[in-house]
């Protein structure tokens, strides 16, 4: 027994060195990094997290642009605006690939598929095939002559011509079905682009309308601890003394991520289906917490796990399990809600994202090639939800806490809100041109809070370099988009909060190029637009309404980030005061 334990173990420390070879090995083909360990790369050195102080610390040791290996897998991170401008910008074409982890090809049911390709001849195969049918063709024995000679010679000449002209042929459709399936990869990316951009148009005027009513609500909703400490004060008023410490502990302070994350979710609600939700709706706030769970997995160490190890994953139990879980109950949320649309759908008067939605695969449905149908509806609308929700909650929530943190920032936003809007004006996105300072603060927060400080991985679709290094066909790419809006060679204190950053002498507004939080190139972030005018929405009409102070006692505000596939604030309590 003990011999077979110590062959098992000289066979995989024999297994693991062969790995490590291999690895060394490999990795001189991409840019320079850390060395990477068999099975697990380099993810012991992150943590197994993109926690980006730790990228910051490989920048310092192996440039702006190097390789790290997450498990099997080589990843090139880009960091600072030089080298994410180069790749992203510069070469956006090549590095405009989406790659689907393990993790999100399980999330969306697109499970691996057992197809047997049938092997096409290679060259080779092509002319022994060629031969052989010459051969059959001048089966009949030939006189031993010099004209027999010369007709065999003649023959053999004749199918070296011939199998010349095949290969060439064959090589020549090879060309042309490789730049067929990159005219037809590059058509779909158009098409779903031009698909999503449609959608975004005809969806832009509700939301803002709908906006306004969710602030609205939001308003009351965060007025509501402030009306309920005064009714039961004057029901205290009845027991004890005017002054008694009894009236120091009535609702006072609150949490707003609840307030903030119901009324954006809602935007999206009756956008995408016509309806919004009661906030003690069961099913509301069940996805509002499927929501936050499905996005925050992803960066867990869970999540970096299942995607290192799939298949050893997928069979073990844990939250991962969960998320699965939650996946399936968001698309038959969906479902259900297609299904009650499709009972009074009417094709012309469309009323909501999914009216539109059901239109065009009316329009399309005798087209082949049409990405148009209900499969990807719902995972549109579950893309919509997931992507649209938190993020903007998030960085609203980043929003009221800088304005804890700097009384007199909040106070000028303030009064230019008071100087250039009437008091019963409604706000829409255009009025952002007459507001540069409250503009300049909403992309400071937008920069400093970088809530999405590594952007979503991209595939390289043909080899390329990037400020010279070798990049080949199918490596990913990683964008450390945080390296480029605090790069100090762009922003004058990049670690301050600092609204001048956006502001010239005279007190316009001005863009940085820098200033990249939705990424860049083809793979920007497609809900940018919506994401900026909820943001200003918001933000503007809160401010109009509200003071937003720390509650009694608390004298500082924490600024530290919660590590996740979004960077949000620790929890945290205000106190607003009506304006």
């Amino acid at each position: 027994m003990l011999g077979i334990i110590e062959v098992s173990v000289a066979l995989i420390v024999c297994l693991l060195v062969a790995q490590f070879l291999k690895l060394q090995w490999t990795r001189r083909r991409f840019p320079p990094g850390p060395t990477p360990l068999p099975i697990i790369g380099n993810l012991w050195l992150l943590d197994f997290k993109l926690h980006r102080e730790n990228l910051v610390k490989l920048t310092n040791i192996y440039g702006n642009i190097y390789t790290v290996w997450m498990g099997q897998t080589p990843v090139i991170v880009l960091n600072g605006y030089k080298a994410l401008k180069d790749g992203l910008i510069s070469h956006s074409e090549e590095i405009s690939g989406r790659p689907l982890t393990p993790f999100y090809r399980d999330l969306m049911g697109e499970k691996e598929k057992r197809i047997s390709f049938r092997k096409k001849a290679t060259n080779e195969e092509l002319g022994d095939l060629l031969m052989a049918s010459d051969q059959k063709a001048g089966a009949q024995p030939l006189p031993d002559t010099t004209e027999a000679a010369e007709a065999i010679r003649m023959q053999k000449a004749a199918s070296k011509l011939h199998l010349e002209h095949e290969q060439k042929l064959a090589d020549i459709r090879r060309l042309e079905k490789q730049k067929n399936a990159e005219l037809e990869r590059e058509a779909t990316i158009r098409e779903e682009r031009a698909r999503r951009e449609r959608i975004e148009r005809l969806t832009a005027d509700e939301r803002v309308r709908q906006m306004q009513q969710e602030t609205h609500q939001m308003q009351q909703e965060m007025a509501r601890p402030q009306l309920q400490v005064k009714k039961a004060m004057e029901e205290q008023l009845k027991l004890y003394p005017l002054g008694s410490p009894v009236y120091n502990n009535i609702g006072k302070s609150f949490d707003p991520h609840t307030h903030i994350v119901h009324a954006v979710a809602n935007v999206i609600c009756t956008v995408v289906f016509g309806h919004r939700f009661s906030s003690e709706d069961d099913s509301f706030n069940r996805l509002i917490k499927a929501i936050y769970f499905v996005i925050f997995f992803q960066a867990t160490i869970w999540g970096r796990m299942y995607d290192a190890f799939p298949w050893f994953m997928h069979h073990l139990p844990g939250p991962h399990q969960e998320v699965f879980v939650y996946t399936d109950f968001m698309h038959n949320l969906v479902k259900n809600e297609v299904r009650s649309h499709k009972e009074r759908w009417k094709e012309d008067d469309p009323q909501d994202l999914i009216d539109f939605y059901l239109a065009q695969i009316a329009k399309t449905k005798d087209d082949p090639t049409s990405t148009f149908n209900e499969d990807n509806m719902v995972q549109t609308v579950a893309d919509l939800l997931l992507g649209g929700t938190e993020t903007t909650t998030i960085t609203l929530c980043w929003a009221l806490l800088y304005m804890l943190q700097y009384p007199d920032i909040q106070e000028r936003v303030q009064k230019e809100l008071d100087t250039v809007l009437e008091p019963s004006q409604l706000i829409h996105y255009e009025d952002r041109k007459k507001l540069p300072y409250t503009n300049a603060v909403i992309h400071e927060i937008l920069r400093c809070s970088n809530i999405t400080a590594v952007g979503s991985p991209r595939q390289c679709v043909k080899d390329t370099t990037v400020l010279g290094f070798p990049v080949e066909k199918g490596t990913i790419v990683l964008p450390n988009l945080h390296s480029a809006v605090y790069d100090s060679e762009h922003w004058e204190t990049p670690w301050k909060f600092n609204p001048s950053h956006f502001l010239d002498s005279d007190g316009n507004f001005v863009n940085n190029e820098a200033f990249i939080p939705f990424s860049a190139g083809h793979r920007v972030c497609l809900g940018e637009q919506m994401a900026r005018t909820e943001l200003f929405i918001f933000f503007v009409n809160l401010l109009r309404v509200f003071t937003f102070q720390l509650p009694e006692g608390v004298n500082e505000v924490n600024l530290n980030y919660i590590l996740g596939a979004i960077l949000q604030p620790h929890p945290y309590k205000l106190h607003v005061v009506p304006r």
